[in-house]
């Protein structure tokens, strides 16, 4: 008998009506079967200053840091499979041509993968650049190219002091993600998003999951920016003085162009959806990309003494997946109100994405509503199966 999901249904609702986000969309697979999809109120709220559509299945959502594994880390991947990269290579090697600072030089890929290179988590650098750090000058976010943004940035993490011995434990860190996208395009010779359309979109048919240009968004340059497709709103963005839909929330990625290692991507669900399955595949050895291997290397718990794998996270105590996936598990959240979790002992997956930015980060509701939602799919999905 098929899971009605009544009882998820009602609480996504719920969520809609506490104001948690204007709009989200929920996508349950076991063992590898879509067995619910179901989405919940609108792209904005209507006294934001935007038109609100109904969520549907086609809406984008701002996947945030659901990019540092699905696509940063999908790349490194293929580039360690193609004997293009190893894990120990270290940064200094790497970017052999950039000035680097000595602990970031010693640096391994593995550490920039795993958070535990000593890079802080995150720095303003979009304030900092228009007042100059040290080593660098100002530039104007304005009147600059985003080649010379892009440039700028990685400058500075270059230079950024270390903030705890690396290996010595995991700190969360956009930086280091950073760094992994430019080392992605130095050693490909490709900007980021077209590196990922070519390894990853078109071999596995991904037509709803990509960057979106900040310049030139039209149908040619950004498959996904088509007229009748809707995007879900998210911060209202003193920096950019205007609601942010369409467009990267982060802002660093915003100045880098709308395409960053650690933050861009947009999709749907479903995109979301047939993306994770090559790593759900692979780790069953049934992938058409990533081997069982190497998948294992990234996200075995067994072999990292944390809670973070290379690019996934294992549930802490407690943990946004709720009490009942397995200590086995791994996934990523995204700060725009984004998340995948997969179950491998149970063949469980849910991906959960929403906008509970909009129109502000100050809302903080979904910290606690994400565990009861998981653990309510968790049940009405395996109920039935017992």
């Amino acid at each position: 008998m098929k899971p009605s999901f009544n009882e998820t249904r009602t609480l996504l609702q719920q969520a809609v009506s506490n104001r948690y986000f204007s709009g989200a969309s929920l996508l349950v697979f076991l063992k590898g079967k879509i067995i619910f999809q179901e989405e919940a109120g609108f792209t904005s709220w209507p006294d934001g200053g935007l038109t609100p559509q109904p969520v549907g299945k086609e809406t984008f959502f701002d996947l945030a840091s659901l990019t540092k594994p699905l696509a940063t880390g999908s790349l490194i991947l293929l580039l360690l499979q193609e004997g293009a990269l190893n894990l120990d290579d270290r940064v200094g090697a790497l970017l052999a041509e950039e000035p680097l600072s000595q602990e970031l030089s010693v640096t391994s890929v593995r550490a920039l993968l795993n958070h535990s290179s000593g890079l802080p988590d995150w720095r303003p650098y979009f304030s900092m650049m228009a007042s100059g750090s040290p080593g660098q000058k100002a530039l104007s976010a304005t009147e600059s190219t985003i080649e010379e943004r892009r440039s700028w940035i990685y400058q500075a993490i270059h230079r950024e002091p270390f903030v705890y011995p690396p290996e010595t434990k995991s700190v969360y860190s956009d930086l280091g993600f950073i760094l992994l996208g430019e080392i992605l395009e130095k050693k490909t010779a490709q900007i980021l998003s077209r590196l990922f359309q070519e390894k990853m979109v078109r071999p596995l048919g991904l037509k709803d999951l990509g960057f979106i240009p900040i310049e030139k968004q039209t149908e040619q340059n950004a498959p996904l920016f088509r007229t009748g497709r809707s995007f879900a709103a998210t911060e209202k963005s003193d920096f950019r003085h205007k609601i942010i839909q369409g467009e990267v929330h982060d802002d660093h990625a915003y100045l880098m162009g709308g395409a960053a290692g650690h933050a861009g991507l947009f999709g749907t669900s479903l995109s979301v959806y047939h993306c994770f399955s090559e790593w759900r595949n692979g780790y069953y050895n049934r992938g058409k990309l990533f081997s069982s291997s190497m998948v294992s290397a990234f996200v075995e718990r067994d072999r990292f003494a944390g809670d973070w794998g290379l690019g996934w996270m294992f549930p802490s105590i407690p943990s946004s997946a709720g009490q009942y996936f397995s200590r086995k598990s791994f996934g990523h959240l995204g700060f725009t109100g984004t998340s995948v979790w997969f179950d491998p002992l149970a063949d469980l997956g849910v991906i959960f994405l929403s906008n509970r930015v909009h129109p502000n980060r100050d809302n903080n509701a979904l910290k606690a509503f994400r565990p009861l939602l998981h653990d309510m799919v968790y049940r009405e999905a395996l109920d039935d199966q017992t």
